[in-house]
């Protein structure tokens, strides 16, 4: 993690706590991705093979089974769509704390003509609702804030993955 000269040190110590949290994301993307494939490979064997199965097993049992992987496979696709939004979105706030950083980026901000309000009413303009009330209600001072969001997403994304694992496991008690 690069040091980041405008935030205190207090701060950047709270960036690296969750620069650290940031970094199971990807990880469970990835897992999420293999498990999503290996969900979506036992759904069609047991479509193909439904008449088999359904010997085999009760069917409130096989449809109960399906419910389960339907609801694991929702939970893992919001485990690697929250994968690609945190990873997305702490490049961007890094490459943006990069150039606020750089002595250019300093000089230039220094010299800023609009309020911090009319900055943020300008930027809110070019989004669409509901991401532009986000962006103009925005009434926090706190340099970590987009670094706080991306923490709550990353838990959103641990729940998910603890939601579809769980899933699994019922499944296999079926």
């Amino acid at each position: 993690m690069k040091y980041i000269k405008h935030l205190d040190p207090d701060q950047n110590l709270q960036r690296l706590a969750y620069m650290s949290a940031f970094r199971m994301s990807n990880p469970m993307g990835e897992f999420s991705k293999w498990l999503l494939t290996g969900e979506a490979a036992l759904i069609a064997i047991i479509l193909v093979n439904f008449k088999n199965v359904s010997e085999i097993l009760c069917e409130s049992y096989l449809k109960w089974a399906l419910y389960i992987f339907a609801v694991s496979i929702l939970a893992g696709a919001i485990v690697k769509l929250l994968s690609v939004a945190v990873d997305a979105g702490v490049t961007s706030i890094d490459s943006m704390r990069e150039i606020i950083d750089s002595d250019e980026g300093t000089a230039n901000f220094k010299n800023l003509k609009l309020t911090q309000e009319d900055l943020k009413l300008e930027i809110s303009k070019v989004f669409l609702w509901p991401l532009s009330t986000l962006v103009s209600n925005q009434k926090s001072e706190d340099q970590l804030l987009g670094e706080k969001r991306f923490v709550k997403l990353v838990c959103i994304q641990i729940y998910a993955a603890q939601n579809s694992d769980n899933n699994c496991d019922t499944l296999i008690e079926v």
